[in-house]
């Protein structure tokens, strides 16, 4: 690989956000108008020539660099969107509790899971009345793809649901402050839903034996 195409390569590298791009972009129309301005014909075709030209070259360098940081702006958007879900490869299903279960307050949960990388976390969460509440801890699947948790539910009415949901990074720090907060005030708010998560199994209908 040249000198001069891995100085590009290295560049694109570091152009990761739109005002890195405007920058890099005023960098190169600078570069370039310094240029044209040392060309040694300016004298030869007099003034309004002179001007005329180089409006035309300011202009077309002009939209060149709006186009580019408007396709910056939305590859960024783009990015940074489809980096917040999780993977969507990751499979799973709750064989314990069944649905329409009976539940005591301890309830032990178990289940299988697969393609689950590195980067993915496994939580469980309560669903009731369109709210969640994780519950703790991380759940981690084993060389056999099997998972297994206690969680403790004393609080909920009527009927309520357990699910599995798969996390990326960022809604893994989220669940974690979330509960962290809810150690330090006692008040454990419900969640209309967590950033970067995906729910991929449910078991509806279960209810605590003491409201049975």
């Amino acid at each position: 690989m040249s000198t001069s195409t891995e100085r590009v390569v290295d560049i694109a590298r570091k152009v990761r956000t739109p005002l890195a791009l405007s920058g890099v972009v005023i960098a190169v129309l600078y570069a370039i108008y310094r240029q044209v301005l040392s060309l040694n014909v300016f004298e030869n075709i007099g003034a309004n020539p002179t001007f005329l030209l180089l409006q035309n070259v300011l202009d077309k360098l002009f939209w060149l660099a709006l186009v580019s940081i408007v396709l910056g702006v939305i590859s960024y958007l783009i990015t940074a969107l489809i980096s917040d879900k999780p993977s969507f490869e990751v499979k799973g299903e709750i064989i314990k509790p069944s649905a329409n279960q009976v539940a005591r307050g301890e309830i032990l949960c178990t289940g299988r899971a697969e393609n689950v990388r590195p980067d993915i976390h496994l939580w469980l969460v309560v669903e009731v009345g369109g709210l969640l509440w994780p519950k703790e801890d991380e759940i981690f699947v084993d060389e056999n793809g099997e998972w297994s948790a206690t969680i403790y539910e004393d609080g909920t009415p009527d009927e309520f649901s357990i699910e599995l949901f798969a996390m990326n990074s960022k809604a893994d720090i989220y669940v974690r402050k979330w509960l962290e907060s809810g150690r330090r005030t006692g008040d454990y708010p419900g969640l209309s839903w967590i950033p970067g998560s995906r729910r991929i199994a449910r078991v509806g209908g279960l209810r605590l034996s003491s409201r049975a």
